[in-house]
């Protein structure tokens, strides 16, 4: 067949090329597409939850519930216009009406980073990334400040790995 194609021309090389294309484009179709299934779920599901955030709570939560995120929303705003003791307590307050609320350990985790003790960071995170395990968004951005926790403690290749399982989480965080 190929000596066909060859004294076709011109013209029937690029209609064989065409042909190969597509022969191979069917039999390496299925990866590409389960590949790329993946890889929209994946995103699909980390625009989701970024708006799974402390200031609301998840539908038909209990009271308490409730309350620590409300109150953990109120932490989160003291960070953000850096009253940094008043958030630690809010955060401690949250977490005394519902140990698990993720919010907590992570922005807590952020504070003890701020006062320059990482290790103690790193326990909150591990906390947030087992209370986190079905949001990616949130668990890139806590291997992310794991990351930075291992960077701060010269550990290189702990902070990599940190790093690399940010992307995996959420290949589109933009990792400083």
């Amino acid at each position: 067949m190929m000596a066909n194609i060859i004294f076709i021309g011109k013209s029937g090389r690029m209609l064989a090329g065409a042909c190969l294309f597509i022969s191979l484009g069917i039999t390496g179709c299925t990866a590409f597409t389960q590949g790329s299934l993946k890889d929209r779920a994946l995103y699909r599901a980390v625009q989701k939850d970024k708006r799974f955030t402390v200031n609301e709570a998840p539908s038909g939560a209990p009271a308490q519930r409730v309350a620590s995120f409300h109150i953990a929303e109120k932490g989160r705003q003291a960070i953000q216009n850096g009253q940094w003791q008043e958030a630690e307590g809010l955060f401690e307050k949250a977490l005394s009406l519902d140990r698990r609320n993720p919010f907590c350990y992570y922005y807590l985790a952020e504070i003890r980073i701020q006062e320059g003790k990482a290790r103690q960071a790193l326990i909150l995170l591990k906390q947030a990334e087992v209370m986190f395990h079905d949001h990616p968004y949130w668990l890139s951005e806590v291997f992310e400040k794991k990351g930075r926790c291992f960077e701060t403690l010269a550990l290189p290749e702990k902070a990599r790995r940190a790093y690399d399982n940010a992307r995996k989480h959420n290949p589109w965080n933009k990792i400083n």
